[in-house]
């Protein structure tokens, strides 16, 4: 997995347009005047994590992401410094916009196992999560692999809408989980 220097990528741009509605004394389709459209690429900076401040960002966003997704566990079970522990020993890469770090990744290179993929929830939505997960895929040496809970609806229609497979289940202290296999990298030409 080869991320020095860090890539560019391009996440379209969304913009809603549901105020000219209200204004519009005509009263033009509520759906004509909320529709959403591209008005060009949002640069994203994806880069290895290398500094105090990706620390900090990358805190707040694991702890508010995981209290927010996993609503069926007590709030008090997430903390801050769960972070440091649970991506020990993991490559860690970052997602920043306008020098923000917005997202993050923790892959345990020996197994290919993605053990984390957090986007900031302002910015869930737009294509970064996707954009981090094909560069991770784009620089893996096999095929990653990931566990989701179960009731993480979001994140395996994520997955699965991206071609991910299920394999094995199981289930830990946070509840049910499924194994689930990203697609296999291109050949080297």
């Amino acid at each position: 997995m080869r991320t020095e220097g860090g890539d560019r990528i391009a996440v379209p741009r969304r913009r809603n347009f549901i105020g000219a509605a209200v204004r519009n004394a005509l009263g033009r389709r509520l759906r004509d005047a909320d529709r959403a459209f591209e008005s060009g690429p949002v640069p994203v900076h994806v880069r290895r994590f290398c500094s105090a401040s990706d620390s900090a960002a990358c805190i707040e966003i694991y702890y508010r992401t995981r209290r927010e997704t996993f609503v069926w566990l007590p709030r008090t079970r997430f903390r801050r410094s769960d972070f440091l522990v649970d991506t020990f020993e993991e490559e860690l890469i970052v997602a920043e916009q306008d020098g923000k770090v917005i997202a993050f990744a923790g892959v345990y290179l020996p197994d290919d196992f993605l053990h984390h993929l957090y986007v900031a929830r302002e910015y869930q939505g737009r294509g970064i999560g996707s954009a981090l997960l094909q560069h991770l895929l784009d620089r893996s040496e096999g095929a990653l692999r990931l566990k989701c809970l179960r009731r993480n609806e979001r994140a395996l229609a994520f997955y699965r809408r991206r071609g991910w497979r299920e394999g094995e289940h199981g289930r830990d202290e946070f509840g049910e989980w499924v194994m689930l296999y990203g697609p296999a990298p291109a050949p080297a030409p």
